[in-house]
Protein backbone atom coordinates (compact mmCIF):
# COMPACT_ATOMS: atom_id res chain seq x y z
CA UNK A 1 0.00 0.00 0.00
CA UNK A 2 1.08 3.55 -0.65
CA UNK A 3 2.53 5.40 2.33
CA UNK A 4 -0.13 8.09 2.79
CA UNK A 5 1.88 9.87 5.47
CA UNK A 6 4.55 10.67 2.91
CA UNK A 7 3.49 14.03 1.54
CA UNK A 8 3.11 16.33 4.51
CA UNK A 9 4.21 19.93 4.93
CA UNK A 10 4.44 21.92 8.14
CA UNK A 11 2.49 24.75 6.57
CA UNK A 12 -0.73 25.42 8.41
CA UNK A 13 -1.87 28.02 10.89
CA UNK A 14 -1.59 25.48 13.69
CA UNK A 15 1.73 24.01 12.64
CA UNK A 16 3.69 26.71 10.86
CA UNK A 17 2.13 30.14 11.02
CA UNK A 18 1.69 30.11 14.77
CA UNK A 19 4.90 28.22 15.38
CA UNK A 20 3.28 25.58 17.59
CA UNK A 21 5.36 22.73 16.13
CA UNK A 22 8.62 24.64 16.20
CA UNK A 23 9.67 28.06 14.99
CA UNK A 24 10.06 28.92 11.36
CA UNK A 25 12.54 31.38 9.93
CA UNK A 26 10.99 34.68 8.86
CA UNK A 27 12.21 36.44 5.76
CA UNK A 28 14.62 39.25 6.53
CA UNK A 29 12.91 41.22 3.77
CA UNK A 30 9.58 41.37 5.60
CA UNK A 31 8.24 44.76 4.66
CA UNK A 32 6.74 45.29 8.11
CA UNK A 33 10.09 45.11 9.90
CA UNK A 34 13.34 47.02 9.35
CA UNK A 35 16.37 45.00 8.32
CA UNK A 36 18.69 44.21 11.24
CA UNK A 37 22.11 45.88 11.26
CA UNK A 38 24.88 44.05 9.44
CA UNK A 39 26.85 41.65 11.58
CA UNK A 40 30.49 40.67 11.44
CA UNK A 41 30.40 37.20 9.91
CA UNK A 42 32.82 35.83 12.53
CA UNK A 43 32.47 38.26 15.42
CA UNK A 44 33.38 37.07 18.90
CA UNK A 45 30.17 36.46 20.84
CA UNK A 46 31.58 35.53 24.25
CA UNK A 47 34.94 34.86 25.87
CA UNK A 48 35.13 31.81 28.13
CA UNK A 49 38.18 31.68 30.38
CA UNK A 50 40.13 33.62 27.82
CA UNK A 51 38.88 31.57 24.82
CA UNK A 52 36.85 33.28 22.11
CA UNK A 53 33.54 31.77 21.00
CA UNK A 54 32.65 33.31 17.67
CA UNK A 55 29.54 33.63 15.55
CA UNK A 56 30.76 31.05 13.04
CA UNK A 57 30.88 28.35 15.73
CA UNK A 58 27.30 29.12 16.78
CA UNK A 59 26.04 29.18 13.20
CA UNK A 60 27.74 25.84 12.53
CA UNK A 61 25.95 24.21 15.47
CA UNK A 62 22.59 25.73 14.52
CA UNK A 63 22.99 24.65 10.91
CA UNK A 64 23.68 21.07 11.95
CA UNK A 65 20.74 20.93 14.34
CA UNK A 66 18.10 22.96 12.53
CA UNK A 67 19.47 23.92 9.13
CA UNK A 68 17.61 21.44 6.93
CA UNK A 69 14.18 22.00 8.46
CA UNK A 70 14.49 25.78 8.53
CA UNK A 71 15.90 25.96 5.01
CA UNK A 72 12.82 24.08 3.82
CA UNK A 73 10.62 26.58 5.63
CA UNK A 74 12.52 29.46 4.07
CA UNK A 75 11.97 27.96 0.62
CA UNK A 76 8.23 27.78 1.34
CA UNK A 77 8.26 31.35 2.61
CA UNK A 78 9.92 32.62 -0.56
CA UNK A 79 7.51 30.71 -2.80
CA UNK A 80 4.46 32.11 -1.01
CA UNK A 81 5.79 35.66 -1.23
CA UNK A 82 6.48 35.24 -4.94
CA UNK A 83 3.05 33.73 -5.62
CA UNK A 84 1.28 36.43 -3.60
CA UNK A 85 3.08 39.18 -5.54
CA UNK A 86 2.34 37.49 -8.86
CA UNK A 87 -1.38 37.08 -8.12
CA UNK A 88 -1.91 40.37 -6.31
CA UNK A 89 -2.92 38.65 -3.08
CA UNK A 90 -3.06 40.94 -0.03
CA UNK A 91 -3.77 40.13 3.60
CA UNK A 92 -5.45 42.60 5.96
CA UNK A 93 -4.89 42.96 9.70
CA UNK A 94 -8.52 41.95 10.22
CA UNK A 95 -7.91 38.68 8.37
CA UNK A 96 -4.83 38.01 10.49
CA UNK A 97 -6.80 38.65 13.69
CA UNK A 98 -9.54 36.32 12.49
CA UNK A 99 -6.95 33.63 11.74
CA UNK A 100 -5.63 33.90 15.29
CA UNK A 101 -9.19 33.71 16.64
CA UNK A 102 -9.77 30.50 14.69
CA UNK A 103 -6.57 29.00 16.02
CA UNK A 104 -7.47 29.94 19.59
CA UNK A 105 -10.86 28.28 19.11
CA UNK A 106 -9.17 25.16 17.70
CA UNK A 107 -6.92 24.94 20.75
CA UNK A 108 -9.87 25.41 23.13
CA UNK A 109 -11.87 22.72 21.33
CA UNK A 110 -8.85 20.42 21.43
CA UNK A 111 -8.49 20.89 25.19
CA UNK A 112 -12.20 20.30 25.73
CA UNK A 113 -11.90 17.00 23.89
CA UNK A 114 -8.87 16.02 25.95
CA UNK A 115 -10.74 16.76 29.20
CA UNK A 116 -13.69 14.71 27.99
CA UNK A 117 -11.45 11.74 27.17
CA UNK A 118 -9.35 12.04 30.32
CA UNK A 119 -12.28 12.12 32.72
CA UNK A 120 -14.75 10.07 30.71
CA UNK A 121 -17.36 12.81 30.75
CA UNK A 122 -17.55 12.87 34.54
CA UNK A 123 -16.09 16.38 34.66
CA UNK A 124 -17.44 18.99 32.27
CA UNK A 125 -15.36 21.76 30.71
CA UNK A 126 -17.03 24.32 32.98
CA UNK A 127 -16.25 22.23 36.07
CA UNK A 128 -12.66 21.84 34.93
CA UNK A 129 -12.25 25.61 34.57
CA UNK A 130 -13.73 26.13 38.04
CA UNK A 131 -11.48 23.50 39.61
CA UNK A 132 -8.38 25.04 38.01
CA UNK A 133 -9.37 28.55 39.09
CA UNK A 134 -9.64 30.03 35.62
CA UNK A 135 -12.27 31.04 33.08
CA UNK A 136 -12.73 30.48 29.37
CA UNK A 137 -11.97 34.14 28.74
CA UNK A 138 -8.67 33.84 30.61
CA UNK A 139 -7.92 30.57 28.82
CA UNK A 140 -8.46 32.21 25.45
CA UNK A 141 -6.33 35.19 26.36
CA UNK A 142 -3.52 32.91 27.52
CA UNK A 143 -3.50 31.08 24.19
CA UNK A 144 -3.59 34.32 22.26
CA UNK A 145 -0.56 35.57 24.20
CA UNK A 146 1.27 32.30 23.48
CA UNK A 147 0.62 32.77 19.78
CA UNK A 148 1.69 36.40 19.69
CA UNK A 149 4.82 35.65 21.71
CA UNK A 150 6.19 33.51 18.88
CA UNK A 151 9.11 35.16 17.04
CA UNK A 152 7.85 37.13 14.03
CA UNK A 153 4.27 36.07 14.77
CA UNK A 154 2.77 38.77 12.51
CA UNK A 155 4.87 37.64 9.57
CA UNK A 156 4.09 33.99 10.18
CA UNK A 157 0.34 34.56 10.47
CA UNK A 158 0.46 36.70 7.30
CA UNK A 159 2.07 33.87 5.38
CA UNK A 160 -0.43 31.33 6.67
CA UNK A 161 -3.40 33.45 5.53
CA UNK A 162 -1.71 34.29 2.22
CA UNK A 163 -0.98 30.63 1.47
CA UNK A 164 -4.61 29.70 2.19
CA UNK A 165 -5.88 32.45 -0.12
CA UNK A 166 -3.51 31.32 -2.87
CA UNK A 167 -4.58 27.72 -2.34
CA UNK A 168 -8.27 28.48 -2.74
CA UNK A 169 -7.58 30.64 -5.79
CA UNK A 170 -5.65 27.73 -7.30
CA UNK A 171 -8.41 25.29 -6.33
CA UNK A 172 -11.21 27.35 -7.86
CA UNK A 173 -9.37 27.93 -11.15
CA UNK A 174 -8.85 24.20 -11.84
CA UNK A 175 -11.28 21.49 -12.93
CA UNK A 176 -12.04 19.37 -9.82
CA UNK A 177 -13.16 15.76 -9.65
CA UNK A 178 -14.84 14.14 -6.66
CA UNK A 179 -14.58 10.36 -6.78
CA UNK A 180 -15.18 7.22 -4.80
CA UNK A 181 -13.47 3.89 -5.38
CA UNK A 182 -13.36 0.29 -4.28
CA UNK A 183 -9.82 -1.10 -3.90
CA UNK A 184 -9.29 -4.87 -4.07
CA UNK A 185 -6.38 -7.24 -4.68
CA UNK A 186 -7.27 -8.79 -8.05
CA UNK A 187 -9.03 -7.98 -11.30
CA UNK A 188 -11.45 -10.84 -10.64
CA UNK A 189 -12.46 -9.23 -7.33
CA UNK A 190 -12.96 -5.89 -9.09
CA UNK A 191 -15.20 -7.52 -11.70
CA UNK A 192 -17.18 -9.24 -8.96
CA UNK A 193 -17.65 -5.88 -7.22
CA UNK A 194 -18.99 -4.47 -10.49
CA UNK A 195 -21.40 -7.40 -10.76
CA UNK A 196 -22.65 -6.63 -7.25
CA UNK A 197 -23.18 -3.00 -8.27
CA UNK A 198 -25.06 -4.17 -11.37
CA UNK A 199 -27.32 -6.16 -9.08
CA UNK A 200 -28.31 -2.95 -7.32
CA UNK A 201 -25.98 -2.71 -4.33
CA UNK A 202 -25.07 0.87 -3.34
CA UNK A 203 -21.50 1.90 -4.16
CA UNK A 204 -20.65 3.06 -0.65
CA UNK A 205 -21.86 -0.22 0.83
CA UNK A 206 -19.66 -2.21 -1.56
CA UNK A 207 -16.67 -0.01 -0.71
CA UNK A 208 -17.21 -0.41 3.03
CA UNK A 209 -17.58 -4.18 2.72
CA UNK A 210 -14.86 -4.99 0.19
CA UNK A 211 -12.20 -2.30 -0.03
CA UNK A 212 -8.79 -3.22 1.41
CA UNK A 213 -8.10 0.45 2.04
CA UNK A 214 -9.17 1.30 5.63
CA UNK A 215 -9.84 4.92 4.67
CA UNK A 216 -12.09 3.86 1.80
CA UNK A 217 -13.96 1.50 4.11
CA UNK A 218 -14.51 4.38 6.53
CA UNK A 219 -15.78 6.86 3.93
CA UNK A 220 -17.62 4.47 1.66
CA UNK A 221 -14.82 4.82 -0.89
CA UNK A 222 -14.84 8.62 -1.13
CA UNK A 223 -11.47 10.34 -1.48
CA UNK A 224 -10.82 12.95 1.19
CA UNK A 225 -11.15 15.83 -1.24
CA UNK A 226 -11.54 16.55 -4.94
CA UNK A 227 -8.46 16.22 -7.12
CA UNK A 228 -7.27 17.99 -10.26
CA UNK A 229 -5.20 16.86 -13.24
CA UNK A 230 -1.68 15.85 -12.24
CA UNK A 231 -2.41 15.46 -8.55
CA UNK A 232 -1.38 11.79 -8.65
CA UNK A 233 2.21 13.06 -8.68
CA UNK A 234 1.84 14.60 -5.22
CA UNK A 235 -1.20 12.91 -3.64
CA UNK A 236 -0.79 9.31 -2.49
CA UNK A 237 -4.58 8.93 -2.27
CA UNK A 238 -4.76 9.40 -6.06
CA UNK A 239 -3.06 6.08 -6.86
CA UNK A 240 -1.57 6.83 -10.27
CA UNK A 241 -1.94 8.28 -13.76
CA UNK A 242 -4.30 5.56 -15.01
CA UNK A 243 -6.60 5.97 -12.02
CA UNK A 244 -6.64 9.72 -12.62
CA UNK A 245 -7.15 9.43 -16.39
CA UNK A 246 -10.08 7.03 -16.06
CA UNK A 247 -11.73 9.02 -13.26
CA UNK A 248 -11.53 12.20 -15.34
CA UNK A 249 -13.04 10.44 -18.36
CA UNK A 250 -16.22 9.40 -16.53
CA UNK A 251 -19.53 11.20 -16.43
CA UNK A 252 -21.08 12.10 -13.08
CA UNK A 253 -22.56 8.94 -11.54
CA UNK A 254 -20.75 6.63 -13.97
CA UNK A 255 -18.67 3.64 -12.80
CA UNK A 256 -15.44 2.47 -14.43
CA UNK A 257 -14.24 -0.90 -15.57
CA UNK A 258 -11.46 -2.38 -13.39
CA UNK A 259 -8.41 -0.09 -13.18
CA UNK A 260 -5.01 -1.31 -12.01
CA UNK A 261 -2.55 0.72 -9.96
CA UNK A 262 0.42 -0.20 -7.82
CA UNK A 263 -2.00 -0.47 -4.90
CA UNK A 264 -4.22 -3.09 -6.54
CA UNK A 265 -7.39 -2.98 -8.63
CA UNK A 266 -9.95 -0.19 -8.45
CA UNK A 267 -13.56 0.34 -9.40
CA UNK A 268 -14.05 4.10 -9.67
CA UNK A 269 -17.18 6.20 -9.51
CA UNK A 270 -17.21 9.89 -10.47
CA UNK A 271 -19.42 11.69 -7.97
CA UNK A 272 -19.13 15.18 -9.36
CA UNK A 273 -17.04 17.36 -11.65
CA UNK A 274 -16.68 21.07 -10.96
CA UNK A 275 -15.42 23.24 -13.80
CA UNK A 276 -12.65 25.76 -13.30
CA UNK A 277 -13.90 29.26 -12.62
CA UNK A 278 -12.53 31.95 -14.96
CA UNK A 279 -10.80 35.02 -13.61
CA UNK A 280 -7.90 36.17 -11.44
CA UNK A 281 -7.64 36.95 -7.74
CA UNK A 282 -9.33 40.32 -8.13
CA UNK A 283 -12.32 38.65 -9.81
CA UNK A 284 -12.54 35.77 -7.33
CA UNK A 285 -11.46 37.50 -4.10
CA UNK A 286 -14.92 37.53 -2.47
CA UNK A 287 -15.32 33.79 -3.04
CA UNK A 288 -11.74 33.07 -1.96
CA UNK A 289 -12.22 35.00 1.28
CA UNK A 290 -15.43 33.12 2.00
CA UNK A 291 -13.63 29.79 1.45
CA UNK A 292 -11.09 30.59 4.18
CA UNK A 293 -13.70 29.40 6.69
CA UNK A 294 -14.15 26.08 4.88
CA UNK A 295 -12.97 23.11 7.00
CA UNK A 296 -11.06 21.79 3.96
CA UNK A 297 -8.71 24.79 3.99
CA UNK A 298 -5.76 22.98 5.53
CA UNK A 299 -5.96 20.08 3.08
CA UNK A 300 -6.38 22.41 0.09
CA UNK A 301 -3.35 24.41 1.28
CA UNK A 302 -1.23 21.28 1.71
CA UNK A 303 -1.94 20.22 -1.88
CA UNK A 304 -1.27 23.72 -3.21
CA UNK A 305 2.10 23.91 -1.49
CA UNK A 306 3.14 20.58 -3.03
CA UNK A 307 2.10 21.90 -6.44
CA UNK A 308 4.27 24.96 -5.84
CA UNK A 309 7.25 22.77 -4.95
CA UNK A 310 6.63 20.48 -7.91
CA UNK A 311 6.29 23.32 -10.41
CA UNK A 312 9.03 25.64 -9.10
CA UNK A 313 12.59 25.66 -10.36
CA UNK A 314 14.61 25.13 -7.19
CA UNK A 315 18.36 24.57 -7.29
CA UNK A 316 19.59 23.01 -4.10
CA UNK A 317 23.16 24.20 -3.57
CA UNK A 318 23.21 23.38 0.14
CA UNK A 319 24.72 20.40 1.90
CA UNK A 320 21.24 19.24 2.87
CA UNK A 321 19.19 16.69 0.94
CA UNK A 322 15.94 18.50 1.89
CA UNK A 323 13.23 16.01 2.77
CA UNK A 324 10.53 17.60 0.63
CA UNK A 325 12.57 16.89 -2.51
CA UNK A 326 13.31 13.37 -1.30
CA UNK A 327 9.59 12.80 -0.74
CA UNK A 328 8.76 13.87 -4.29
CA UNK A 329 11.46 11.51 -5.59
CA UNK A 330 10.00 8.72 -3.47
CA UNK A 331 6.55 9.40 -4.90
CA UNK A 332 7.94 9.38 -8.45
CA UNK A 333 9.72 6.10 -7.75
CA UNK A 334 6.53 4.54 -6.37
CA UNK A 335 4.79 5.35 -9.66
CA UNK A 336 7.53 3.83 -11.84
CA UNK A 337 5.91 0.40 -12.16
CA UNK A 338 3.83 0.31 -15.37
CA UNK A 339 0.07 0.13 -14.87
CA UNK A 340 -2.33 -1.88 -16.98
CA UNK A 341 -4.54 0.43 -19.08
CA UNK A 342 -8.20 0.22 -18.12
CA UNK A 343 -10.92 -0.71 -20.57
CA UNK A 344 -12.82 2.24 -21.99
CA UNK A 345 -15.66 2.78 -22.21
CA UNK A 346 -16.55 1.02 -18.98
CA UNK A 347 -18.67 -2.11 -19.06
CA UNK A 348 -20.64 -0.85 -16.10
CA UNK A 349 -23.90 0.92 -15.32
CA UNK A 350 -24.18 4.67 -14.99
CA UNK A 351 -25.43 5.24 -11.46
CA UNK A 352 -27.07 8.38 -10.28
CA UNK A 353 -24.71 10.72 -8.45
CA UNK A 354 -24.02 9.72 -4.86
CA UNK A 355 -25.91 11.32 -2.02
CA UNK A 356 -24.42 14.37 -0.35
CA UNK A 357 -24.46 12.85 3.14
CA UNK A 358 -21.30 10.76 2.83
CA UNK A 359 -18.50 11.49 5.32
CA UNK A 360 -15.89 13.94 4.09
CA UNK A 361 -12.99 12.08 5.68
CA UNK A 362 -10.28 13.20 8.08
CA UNK A 363 -10.75 16.61 9.68
CA UNK A 364 -13.00 18.45 7.29
CA UNK A 365 -11.99 16.32 4.32
CA UNK A 366 -8.29 17.10 4.31
CA UNK A 367 -6.00 15.47 1.79
CA UNK A 368 -5.11 12.08 3.26
CA UNK A 369 -1.42 12.55 3.93
CA UNK A 370 -2.52 10.61 6.99
CA UNK A 371 -6.00 9.08 6.54
CA UNK A 372 -6.32 8.25 10.21
CA UNK A 373 -6.00 11.96 11.05
CA UNK A 374 -5.55 15.40 9.68
CA UNK A 375 -2.44 16.37 7.78
CA UNK A 376 -2.16 19.53 9.84
CA UNK A 377 -1.93 17.79 13.16
CA UNK A 378 -0.18 14.61 12.11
Amino acid sequence: MTNRKMLFLRFSIAALALGLMGGAIALAADEAQPAPPAKDGNAVLVVVNGQDVNREALVDILMKRYGEEELQQLILDVMVRQAADKNGVAVTQKEMDEAIDREVQRLIDQEKQQILQQYGGVITWEQYLKETGTSETASRESRRKDILSQPDSDSLVWRSVASSKLAWLDYLTRDRYEVSHVLVETEAEAKDAIKTLNDGKAFDEVAKARSKDPYARYTGGKLAMAFSAGDYKIRPDVPGPEFERVAMSLKAGEISAPVQSNDGWHVIKLLKKEDAEPGNFKDLEPEVNKMLLDPRTNGVTQVYMWRLIRDSKIENKSEFKLKMFEQLKEREKSLATPEKPAETPAETPAETPAEDNKPEGGEGGTVPAAPEGSGATD
